[in-house]
């Protein structure tokens, strides 16, 4: 799954949020019903923002479900990446780095944050890039077997509406 939207919208809150909800077991999320089955476990590679960054948004929003399932067991479900995790995913030893640290949490819902860090210089318009990225990431979600989010920020497009072609 790929979420796509202008800069600033709250793609990435609304992100961890969700996996928030799945890994808390809580029942809906926006209004909408949430299934998430017996694995609760979420993992949030936020490659964006640095560690210190989102630490305190973070902390709130584990507050928030706290107050709504009334306990801290489901803490333990979410997982985060490391401090000194990379912060762009490129090569292909990167990419068998990626696929083990998913593999051994063994998360059912995983949020990367964001597209831009995970394929290098080469322009994302170019097909073939796009094409390589996204057997990339399907590869990820055969093998681990998670269900996967990853967000993409659009270029800043100005009051233009969000189309396909100015997507990328």
């Amino acid at each position: 799954n790929l979420l796509i939207a202008q800069a600033k919208v709250g793609k990435t809150t609304m992100a961890e949020n969700l996996a928030l909800t799945i890994a808390a077991g809580y029942n809906s999320y926006l209004d909408k019903p949430v299934w998430s089955g017996e694995n609760k476990r979420v993992m949030i590679l936020s490659l964006e923002e640095f560690y210190t960054g989102r630490t305190e948004r973070n902390k709130k929003q584990l507050l928030h479900m706290d107050l709504l399932v009334r306990n801290r067991d489901w803490h333990e479900n979410v997982l985060v990446l490391p401090k000194e995790g990379p912060r762009f995913i490129e090569t292909d030893e990167d990419w068998e780095w990626l696929l083990k640290y998913i593999n051994k949490a063994k998360p059912a819902f995983t949020v990367i944050d964001s597209l831009s860090r995970l394929h290098g210089s080469n322009a994302i318009e170019d097909s073939s890039t796009c094409i390589r990225l996204m057997q990339r990431l399907r590869n990820i979600v055969e093998k681990a077997a998670t269900t996967l989010l990853v967000i993409h920020h659009t270029s800043k497009i100005g009051t233009e509406p969000l189309t396909l072609a100015n997507m990328a």
